[in-house]
């Protein structure tokens, strides 16, 4: 539960981030895995068992905080430090309170939520992460002016000349600078690909636009016999499952009810493309 990323034969994992590869119960913790098991409150600890609040430990066990101890020492120290938490809980600046059983606060997070992946997902701005208790952190401005502007290189490949490696070129949406690698650029020649006029922050940005957002919605299915309920498409078959009537399948899809798109089941789908 509440499990994110990697995976790979792990089991009975909770409040845990990219953890995997014969990860046994693990809580609370992120980037642990290649056979560990029994850890807590753990980082970047791999092929390691019995561990409780550590960081980047190999091959270790009975650890507390990193710190070594005898397996009895382990298993009466880690019962106190859990009744500690429960007693003296950390409150953060929100006035939330974090017991034992929590994972780590979002303030404690070396990166802010505007350097994450999270922005590929919503449209949170500032105020709403702060909101949240998130971290965010301002863009230092760059040091490094723009040498070419995108006007002054020409729209075809082939016309492109090496020279362009040494420039630094101002992003046509955000204004920011970058520049174009070797293999880049030789990328775009061999497929004949036009010449980036975006860096790669605002071309990744329009990539993710193709992408449905990560929310799930209730949806019937919009078959209506012999043709979609919005009378757009017309049906190549008869359905086997409904035949003239209305498609009455339900399912789970991320497109939300209010687009414009036509969404069939899986079975008039199939019907379709058979």
């Amino acid at each position: 539960m509440d499990y994110t990323n990697w995976g790979a034969n792990a089991e009975l994992v909770y409040e845990t981030s990219e953890t995997g590869l014969g990860a046994s119960n693990i809580k609370f913790s992120s980037g642990c895995g290649i056979s560990s098991n029994n850890l807590e409150y753990c980082y970047g600890c791999v092929g390691s068992s019995n561990l409780f609040g550590c960081v980047l430990l190999k091959k270790k066990e009975y650890c507390i905080f990193n710190k070594q101890y005898t397996k009895e020492e382990y298993e009466q120290m880690v019962p106190k430090v859990k009744a500690h938490m429960d007693e003296m809980p950390y409150t953060d600046k929100l006035g939330r309170v974090y017991k034992y059983g929590e994972y780590f606060p979002p303030e404690f997070s070396p990166f802010a939520a505007n350097e994450t992946a999270l922005m590929d997902f919503t449209d949170m701005d500032k105020e709403q992460a702060l909101k949240f208790g998130l971290v965010w952190r301002e863009p230092k401005e760059s040091e490094y002016k723009a040498t070419l502007e995108v006007k002054d290189i020409p729209d075809h490949i082939d016309e492109v000349k090496d020279d362009v490696l040494k420039e630094i070129i101002s992003c046509e949406m955000c204004k920011k600078v970058f520049r174009i690698i070797p293999q880049e650029l030789a990328f775009c020649k061999k497929h004949k690909i036009p010449f980036p006029r975006k860096c790669h922050n605002c071309r990744f940005k329009d990539l993710t636009h193709f992408r449905n957002l990560p929310k799930w919605y209730k949806r019937s299915c919009d078959c209506k016999g012999v043709k979609s309920k919005q009378g757009i498409y017309k049906n190549n078959v008869l359905h086997p499952n409904h035949g003239v009537d209305d498609c009455q399948n339900t399912f789970i899809s991320t497109y939300s009810p209010e687009r414009p798109e036509i969404i069939y089941c899986g079975s008039c789908y199939v019907a379709e493309i058979a």
